[in-house]
């Protein structure tokens, strides 16, 4: 399994890694949850396909893979793993997208309706050889002012850190994923003739934007 090291802390438990990549050959993985906290807790964990809709993301049931166990306990300190097989091939065209969903239980001695619970979600990306994603970038012209728009022509989702507009300032939301076939745009007040695009570990690129449309 190729996954982030980085741990995702929530509250009262944490899960590492924060996402999970399965490359060619890889047919399983595993995330381990840790109860941070002081009480014993219950985790449910929930299979989720992620596709992209016209107005955000898509999260529908799924079965493609197992998530063992999908309901556990946890004493303080406590520590699961939770093995992820998959259930279905890889599919060679195409980047397979879905989202791993562990929430905390409600405790059993909270007051009806005063009682709140933590939910995480982990991306799952089964990832062709070759798969890659391809960015289109364009300005927008609207009756609010400028707009970026970006889609992803490619067949595999695209990581961005951020997008900078004109004065070094970070668009706001413009952090996230962009799946294969996905559009997204962010109003940019100041937009020049170019952007800059953050990427995941520091790195950036300028991108020059075609004329308004």
């Amino acid at each position: 399994m190729a996954a982030s090291a980085a741990v995702l802390a929530a509250g009262s438990f944490s899960v590492s890694p924060v996402r999970v990549h399965l490359r060619a050959g890889q047919h399983s993985a595993s995330v381990e949850v840790i109860n941070t906290g002081d009480s014993r807790i219950q985790i449910t964990v929930e299979r989720l396909s992620w596709a992209a809709g016209p107005q955000g993301d898509l999260l529908d049931p799924t079965t493609d893979f197992v998530a063992s166990p999908p309901l556990f306990d946890l004493d303080p300190r406590g520590r699961q793993v939770v093995r992820i097989p998959l259930q279905r091939p890889a599919d060679p065209r195409r980047q397979l997208t879905y989202r791993l969903a562990l929430q905390e239980s409600p405790p059993q001695s909270a007051p009806q309706g005063l009682s709140s619970v933590l939910r995480v979600t982990l991306p799952i990306f089964v990832t062709p050889p070759r798969a890659s994603a391809t960015l289109e970038w364009r300005r927008l012209e609207s009756p609010g002012g400028p707009q970026i728009e970006v889609v992803n022509r490619g067949n595999a989702t695209a990581q961005l850190a951020g997008v900078r507009a004109a004065g070094g300032q970070d668009l706001e939301g413009s952090g996230g994923y962009v799946l294969p076939g996905q559009v997204r745009r962010w109003p940019a007040p100041g937009l020049g003739a170019s952007i800059v695009v953050r990427l995941p570990g520091g790195g950036t690129q300028t991108v020059k934007l075609p004329p308004s449309r």
